[in-house]
């Protein structure tokens, strides 16, 4: 499997209604072996009607995609990254309060079979409204952004045989 990683477009308004293209803020394409055919991960602020990070598939011979599907229920999961082996997908959740701390959170997802997310596990981010957050080039570290916060915060990515676990 190879991985591609791009960025369509980004929406920066939260009064966006619930088309895909107001659902649209981050996307992750996975490429399958036919080199055709992605996953595509979104997503969205949750103030609105979206509930988290979507998913379709993509065809890119014929433009078509694939029935939009709700992967992850998350609270505003504003940024995605994928890490370097095509296994696990981060999302920031921006929030200025999580756990009772002042301070948003990321969420690290194992990547399933069929596309889906399970969650593995969240943590605090040292700061508020995360906004950005990438894997470095060893898949050891995290780093996230802090829009309110203004400070970054890195993260630990302990990588077992089936899972990753920041700290």
């Amino acid at each position: 499997m190879a991985l591609f990683l791009k960025t369509f477009f980004r929406v920066g308004s939260r009064s966006c209604g619930p088309s895909l293209a107001s659902l649209s803020i981050g996307l992750l394409c996975v490429l399958s072996a036919s080199a055709v055919d992605y996953q595509v991960y979104v997503g969205t602020y949750t103030d609105g009607s979206a509930e988290g990070i979507y998913s379709f598939e993509f065809d890119d011979r014929t433009g078509k995609t694939g029935p939009v599907r709700l992967v992850a229920r998350t609270v505003n999961p504003s940024f995605i990254a994928l890490h370097g082996n095509g296994r696990f997908l981060y999302a920031v959740n921006e929030v200025n309060q999580f756990d009772g701390q002042p301070s948003g959170a990321v969420s690290a997802y194992k990547i399933g079979e069929n596309g889906g997310l399970s969650l593995i596990n969240q943590l605090a981010t040292g700061g508020a409204a995360p906004c950005h957050l990438v894997v470095d080039g060893t898949g050891e570290n995290l780093l996230v952004a802090n829009y309110n916060g203004g400070n970054i915060s890195v993260s630990y990515t302990h990588l077992r045989a089936h899972e990753t676990v920041l700290d």
